[in-house]
């Protein structure tokens, strides 16, 4: 079976390279050619040993849809299968993106990239972006002796395409026809023979896709296996749409192509037999393994008050679509069935938002303290109120259980009454002058207008975290809610228009699409002197660029890559608890999660075993569904980076204790909760944030985790780390009264506690001199 596949996967190489006919290729050589305008082709750079990184310039031209193709044509491996990835990055930001893809021994491996593949920021970059291959080799001391690439940029556009240069394609489509079929002479005998086997060796790909189908889809997987018959019938139907494709582009005649039919058939039948019990087999082994029920329904409850799903931004009171028109579809991640659509807004909206902010500042900040306070406290009260419809609106667009939603619903909603408490309470300070009859003191007034950009891993959270720090202090906010998870902010402002909170005040924008513009439009207004964001370190550098003309007050909580440090006189059974709270907690969407764990030898191989037995009794499937402990990651992108990290480890000698798959009988966004051991330094999961269920050697630092019982340690250790926030004994670290943020590359300024306010307030000084006159004239 493999090796008639890998003959139909080079014959189908040649056919598709021939017809298109675009672009032609060399040993040891890579050639990047483009259709469409913008694009540049002819690139070739020399792939040697000592020199694995090429890198090219790509611009890519405004297109209604974009693919890019990377074909490992030829070359040499050596013995074992390696790694190769396709790099685009945004020169100015540095953002980039990675899309892995193997080389099997016989050096051939194809990676496909589609628009909605690309962050947006590499979309809409106005420089070239920056791609590089790089080749990893694993365990072998030739990682390759040449390689022929073929990259293909294939654009949708008003431009006409460029035609490339007649050496290296046919005259025209009649040209290509002419040499498969002889009109008016035969064909030359290699070219018929070879053309047979590229149309024959397709049937063991294509019965091995059916089987594959049948194994992953129970109802299938039971109908093919109770019915061999079925196999015969699939396998007749083949062949006669095989023959009949073969009999036109040939000579030969219905008796001809029988016997070769009857031959490739069976050998087609047998091998597709064996893929089939081979994956069947393979299926039931993951299910013991990871003894997870999954859950095959996915029925999204109604809300008790449907009045809270809006399919409209909130814009100074008011519900709103785009001045546009445009709208954007989210989707459930569990399902993928289209929740709803929300206004794609842009820079003229952002723009109207910031003025309702501006002109509602004058009178939201001569408000009283307490007079906020009650404000924030009747928000709060509603989304406790509100709780159940909240946590349904999360678990649909985020994908996390429903335990998980309903707990980010408690704690999102503690923030409001947190700062409640604090808006009250905001303090100036009284300063001994050093200069007689001076007298000195200190008030603190609100920034002014605030810009709030917040994640998708907790769509209430985040948004509360930073409003009700901002309207504590007397701000006005313009919070730009996430694409993939909008409905839930929407929820929000809902229940703050209920709460009496005035027009203007708070004022929720949405986009998917034009993001960059509604980031852009918030850091560069003059009149937003706050932005709040938490993301990517890399979205952070470019936002904090972007303020810089304008020197706004900026608190940026990014990106983490958290250490969970366990020392042998740990209590065992805390340690594990904690790491299974710290790291599985949303599927491992979040940034404090446990990224790396170092495990002390003496207790290593003791605390793998209780590790991955903990794992093994999770159950993944719909947050609806009862009993399930993790849902789906956000997205396929998601679910490629985590894949991507956890076959990177394993080429390096890590050992896959439970987990390691996708799970396509659940969904495309499922990936089995994974633990890995035998980590080392070297491995992309040491080094790279994943947001997935999977010290100071880090350029990030957010958390850190450490489990001892031995008090001086854990002093020491704590002092030691390079991190914002340490956990010591436990792996739950957020709380409303405690201060949230990083250190490094993880950002500046704090969320939550008594700091969070200050975030949103200056310190103004008033100094009173002449005051040093006696009491009465003598």
């Amino acid at each position: 079976m493999r090796l008639l596949s890998s003959v139909a996967v080079a014959a189908l190489s040649f056919s598709s390279a021939c017809l298109a006919a675009s672009w032609g290729f060399e040993d040891a050589t890579l050639t990047v050619s483009g259709k469409g305008a913008g694009v540049g082709g002819g690139v070739k750079e020399k792939l040697t040993p000592n020199s694995p990184l090429t890198s090219y310039a790509v611009t890519l031209p405004a297109a209604d849809t974009l693919k890019i193709v990377l074909t490992a044509t030829e070359g040499k491996t050596g013995k074992r299968p390696h790694q190769a990835f396709l790099t685009l990055q945004e020169p100015t930001t540095g953002l980039e993106e990675s899309f892995p893809f193997s080389l099997k021994d016989n050096g051939k491996g194809k990676v496909e990239v589609t628009q909605k593949d690309l962050p947006y920021q590499l979309l809409t970059s106005t420089k070239p972006l920056k791609a590089s291959l790089v080749l990893a080799s694993f365990g072998s001391s030739t990682p390759y002796a040449s390689h022929a690439f073929d990259l293909a940029l294939e654009l949708d556009s008003t431009a006409p395409p460029a035609a490339p240069p007649a050496s290296e394609r046919y005259a025209s489509k009649s040209e290509i026809h002419h040499i498969f079929k002889a009109e008016p002479s035969s064909p030359p005998k290699i070219i018929s023979l070879f053309f047979t086997l590229c149309v024959l060796a397709t049937l063991p790909v294509l019965f091995g896709a059916w089987a594959l189908l049948g194994a992953n889809v129970d109802h299938l997987g039971k109908a093919f296996g109770a019915a061999p018959v079925a196999h015969g019938l699939f396998m007749v139907s083949v062949l006669a749409m095989e023959g009949v494709f073969f009999m036109y582009y040939t000579s030969w005649n219905l008796f001809q192509m029988l016997p070769v039919a009857a031959v490739v058939g069976t050998v087609a039948y047998v091998s597709g037999s064996r893929a089939l019990t081979e994956v069947q087999d393979r299926r039931l082994a993951g299910e013991r393994i990871l003894r997870a029920t999954y859950a095959m329904q996915h029925n999204v409850p109604s809300l008790s008050d449907k009045s809270l799903l809006k399919d409209k931004a909130y814009v100074n009171g008011q519900w709103v679509g785009a001045k546009s028109g445009k709208t954007f579809e989210v989707h459930d991640p569990a399902s993928g069935k289209l929740i709803g659509t929300m206004p794609e807004m842009d820079k003229e909206d952002t723009e109207a938002a910031i003025k309702a902010a501006a002109d509602a500042l004058p009178g939201f900040k001569k408000l009283t303290g307490r007079e906020r306070s009650r404000m924030l406290r009747k928000w709060y009260q509603l989304m406790m109120e509100n709780a159940e419809d909240i946590a349904k609106l999360i678990t649909w667009e985020n994908g996390k259980p429903m335990a998980d939603a309903k707990g980010e619903v408690n704690y999102a909603a503690n923030f409001f009454e947190w700062f409640s408490e604090e808006a009250p309470r905001v303090y100036g300070a009284t300063i001994p002058a050093s200069i007689a009859g001076n007298r000195v003191y200190t008030t603190k007034e609100p920034v002014g207008v605030c810009g709030l950009i917040t994640p998708w891993n907790f769509p209430a959270a985040m948004l509360t975290r930073k409003a009700g720090a901002a309207l504590a202090a007397g701000c006005t906010v313009v919070a730009k809610s996430p694409g993939e998870t909008p409905f839930t902010a929407a929820a929000l402002a809902e229940l703050a228009h209920r709460a009496g909170i005035p027009p203007g005040v708070v004022n929720i924008v949405t986009a998917l699409k034009n993001t960059p513009d509604v980031g852009s439009t918030i850091t560069s207004s003059n009149t937003v002197k706050k932005v709040s964001f938490t993301g990517s370190t890399g979205v952070g550098k470019l936002l904090m660029k972007q303020s810089s003309d304008t020197l706004k007050k900026l608190s940026f909580e990014l990106g983490g890559n958290a250490p969970f440090i366990v020392f042998d006189d740990a209590d065992l059974d805390v340690a594990v608890n904690g790491a299974i709270a710290s790291k599985f907690r949303s599927s491992g969407q979040t940034c404090v999660c446990a990224n790396r764990l170092y495990i002390q030898k003496g207790i290593y191989d003791d605390f793998a075993k209780a590790f991955t037995e903990k794992v093994k009794s999770f159950k993944v499937g719909s947050g609806y569904d009862e009993g399930v402990t993790h849902g789906p990651l956000i997205h396929d992108r998601a679910v490629s980076k985590v894949e991507a990290h956890v076959q990177d480890a394993v080429k390096q000698g890590g050992k896959v204790l439970v987990g390691g798959e996708k799970m396509p009988n659940l969904g495309s966004n499922y990936f089995q909760p994974t633990v890995i051991r035998d980590m080392t330094e070297k491995m992309n999961l040491a080094h790279e944030e994943t947001f997935g269920p999977q010290a100071n050697d880090a350029e990030v630092g957010l958390a850190g985790y450490f489990f001892s019982k031995d008090v001086q340690r854990c002093f020491r250790v704590a002092e030691a780390l390079e991190v914002g926030m340490v956990g010591i004994n436990t792996g739950l670290i957020s709380d409303p009264a405690a201060p949230f943020g990083g250190v490094k590359w993880s950002g500046f300024g704090r969320e939550g506690s008594k700091y969070g306010i200050d975030e949103y307030m200056t310190v103004k000084t008033v100094t009173l001199g002449g005051m040093g006159q006696p009491l009465q004239d003598s």
